[in-house]
């Protein structure tokens, strides 16, 4: 995927959505200066940073489910793009509806991933194309938790309530996983 996926992400997906920061290079999130410094455990369990570059070369095998570095400010207009059912902050469609209720769509049932209670673990029951998906206290929920070592960025959201949250453990720019469907979607 590599180079080609990365500029048709930023065409077709990041540019219509308004996220002129967000990068899949590290060299430019460190030229940049405004980020925040990914940690990890090393061998015997101590915190310490890691560079982008050693987060980035973990994630180079599971591209392109991962490897995106953004901003808070950013993730909050894909999410509004999510709520608006594909429609970007500024009105431009970036995905069909259709399209995209394919990729919340309940796909593979999964057990409690986070051990926790089972009111948490039914709004994660299913996974399907980049999404967790469940219900909440009667609400659908949509979510999304990347998994690298250091900055755990999340999204979460629910179209009845037109509500959505990014967060991440760190602060400023993060990594987050993109459900590839939106790249291979028509803006129609």
């Amino acid at each position: 995927m590599g180079l080609a996926y990365d500029a048709a992400m930023q065409e077709r997906v990041l540019r219509p959505i308004g996220m002129k920061r967000s990068t899949f290079d590290p060299a430019a999130v460190r030229a940049d200066g405004d980020y925040a410094s990914p940690h990890a455990a090393n061998l015997s369990g101590d915190l310490g940073p890691i560079s982008l570059e050693a987060e980035y070369d973990g994630l180079l095998p599971v591209r392109p489910a991962g490897g995106l570095w953004s901003t808070a400010r950013e993730m909050a207009r894909f999410v509004q793009t999510e709520l608006a059912a594909g429609i970007a902050p500024g009105g431009t469609r970036v995905v069909s509806a259709d399209n995209l209720a394919v990729t919340w769509a309940p796909g593979v049932a999964v057990s409690n991933l986070y051990d926790g209670p089972p009111e948490m673990a039914a709004s994660t029951s299913h996974y399907g194309l980049g999404w967790m998906s469940g219900e909440y206290r009667g609400l659908r929920v949509i979510s999304h938790a990347a998994a690298p070592p250091a900055s755990r960025p999340r999204l979460h959201f629910s179209r009845m309530l037109t509500w959505g949250s990014p967060y991440s453990r760190t602060c400023r720019r993060y990594r987050v996983r993109w459900p590839s469907p939106l790249l291979s979607t028509s803006a129609s």
